[in-house]
């Protein structure tokens, strides 16, 4: 009786043992499982597979523009990421993924969180405000289209008259705002009209100046400046480039100059090629032609004259890039690129340029010295506004050479 009870007490004990040991397995197999059933690959596979993450520095134009329009205070994460869905491989993309959005000492700077399979680097944009936050850029008087150029020369005279440039300048595309208290200066003097930009001004900057000679009758009549020749002159001219050019050569192309039939030998001061450099310059007091034209070429191993792109002479949507590129930390790399777009230049490298900086509020790319392909420096400055802030990407004050 004793040995059966023993027995009993031990079938029970064994039973009651059964649950829990069913519990402990259960509780392993879903360790085991847990792994598996985590979201968006928290524990690597046998066979992981390879994220690109998608660089915020070098994000499209297209997306840059839309995300500097809300360079300001108050910047909404979500609005960021509204723009960056629409950035091919981003449309996941969540607040998570991103360390920094901010709009800070009138900068925004977006930057991706460490670690994030979809974004990586940092975005930057340095905006030019107005006093109701939104970025602004000024008109450049010294890069005016030439019909506006034309219709601001037929006023140079004795006299001219501030109003009469407003109005001419208020044809201007985002110039029909202008009041007098824009421009600084408006006169005729020496011959010359001068239409400078008040510092401060939130519509134009720089300065605008026309040399004009009056005849005998002092009417006023209009030069063509040397240094503002169209493409297919220039080129014609650059043709001439070499040792012993001819003035009669020189004066043959400029005749076919609109305005230039009656240009003589005694207009031009100077046609030279020194220095495997053509230099073109009007005599002081031609009624005709003012100004300079230079152009540097170089020559190769058979001493035959092979044109280089001059810097200083880029078109205008060459410039228009290269302005975006003004800021600190401007690399080369990226102005090389831009400049590879360039006719003539796909196969231009970096020992080509002897200088890229942004120093000053001021972008310098200047080729070196002996290059096969280009020639002459390109100069862009920014400038501070009235409210003393920093202008990245804003168009002020453009002077090439």
């Amino acid at each position: 009786m004793k040995k059966s009870k023993f027995l009993l007490l031990g079938s029970v004990a064994s039973m009651a043992a059964i649950p829990f040991v069913a519990a402990k397995c259960g509780d392993t197999k879903e360790e085991e499982k847990k792994p598996a059933e985590m979201p968006g690959g928290g524990q690597a596979d046998s066979t992981p597979s390879t994220s690109t993450a998608v660089d915020l520095s070098k994000i499209d134009q297209t997306i840059q523009d839309q995300l500097n329009k809300l360079a300001k205070d108050g910047i909404k994460k979500e609005e960021v990421l509204a723009v960056l869905k629409t950035v091919e491989g981003l449309k996941d993309i969540k607040d998570e993924d991103l360390a920094t959005v901010e709009f800070k000492n009138k900068k925004l700077v977006i930057e991706a969180k460490e670690g994030s399979k979809l974004v990586s680097g940092k975005y930057e944009f340095a905006a030019q405000t107005d006093s109701n936050s939104s970025t602004s850029t000024t008109v450049n008087l010294g890069n005016l289209k030439k019909d506006v150029q034309e219709k601001l020369n037929k006023l140079a005279k004795d006299g001219v008259k501030k109003e009469e440039v407003l109005a001419v300048l208020k044809t201007v595309e985002g110039l029909k705002d202008i009041k007098d208290e824009d421009l600084a200066t408006v006169e005729f003097k020496n011959k010359k009209l001068v239409i400078e930009a008040k510092e401060g001004s939130k519509l134009v900057s720089g300065k605008y100046e026309f040399a004009a000679q009056t005849d005998s009758n002092s009417s006023t009549s209009t030069t063509v400046n040397l240094g503002n020749l169209k493409k297919d002159v220039q080129e014609k001219l650059n043709k001439l480039a070499k040792d012993g050019v001819k003035k009669e050569e020189v004066l043959a192309v400029l005749k076919t100059v609109e305005g230039l039939k009656d240009i003589k030998d005694e207009d031009l001061a100077t046609v030279e090629f020194k220095n495997k450099k053509l230099v073109i310059e009007a005599k002081e007091g031609s009624k005709l032609v003012s100004g300079k034209y230079e152009f540097a070429a170089q020559t190769d191993s058979n001493s035959s004259t092979s044109t280089t792109v001059n810097l200083g002479n880029l078109k205008k949507d060459v410039q228009e890039k290269l302005n975006k590129l003004a800021k600190d930390g401007v690399k080369k790399e990226e102005v090389l690129a831009v400049l590879k777009t360039v006719e003539g230049l796909k196969d231009i490298k970096d020992e080509d340029l002897a200088t890229v900086e942004f120093k000053n509020k001021k972008l310098v790319i200047e080729a070196k010295e002996g290059s096969k392909l280009i020639s002459g420096k390109y100069e862009f400055t920014t400038e501070r506004m009235a409210n003393n802030t920093d202008a990245s990407g804003a168009e002020i004050g453009l002077r090439t050479r």
